[in-house]
């Protein structure tokens, strides 16, 4: 059965405007904080999830880009085969009672590299990135904490 996800699309690609909109004020507005150029690929190395319109999205633009590409997939499978490997050790740590800020913190230091990032550190899909690549650099405060990418080193 086809179904026709254009609609959803069309929604999706309105909010990831505004996001990129709001994204370029803040980097006009506090240009000493975000460190965001062409070139950095900082962001490609940080784990986040997806939400459900993003995936299929994602999953959309990449089979029209590159169809069943093996090269691809297993960049693919290999960023899958670590991120499982994380979580499964921090839901062992969570069960044995290992504080969960702590876990995230842990989690939040490792790097995978993006299956979309190619060998000039580039994104292959970069028009049809996630929101939270979109936002990434951008200061945020988690639970009381400044964060920003990794180049600002906060």
């Amino acid at each position: 059965m086809d179904f026709d996800f254009a609609p959803y699309f069309a929604k999706y690609e309105a909010l990831v405007e505004m996001v990129d909109g709001i994204f370029a004020r803040v980097k006009e507005e506090h240009p000493d904080r975000v460190k965001c150029k062409k070139g950095c690929s900082d962001c490609c190395f940080a784990l986040f999830d997806l939400t459900l319109v993003e995936a299929i999205y994602i999953n959309h633009a990449f089979n029209n880009a590159f169809g069943r590409d093996e090269q691809m997939l297993e960049k693919a499978n290999r960023a899958d085969r670590q991120i499982y490997k994380l979580k499964k050790r921090a839901y062992r740590e969570h069960r044995e009672g290992k504080n969960e800020v702590e876990i995230l913190a842990e989690m939040g230091r490792q790097r995978i590299r993006c299956p979309l990032l190619n060998e000039q550190d580039m994104c292959d899909l970069y028009d049809h990135r996630p929101i939270t690549c979109r936002t990434y650099g951008i200061p945020t405060a988690i639970q009381g904490m400044t964060h920003t990418c990794g180049l600002q080193g906060v």
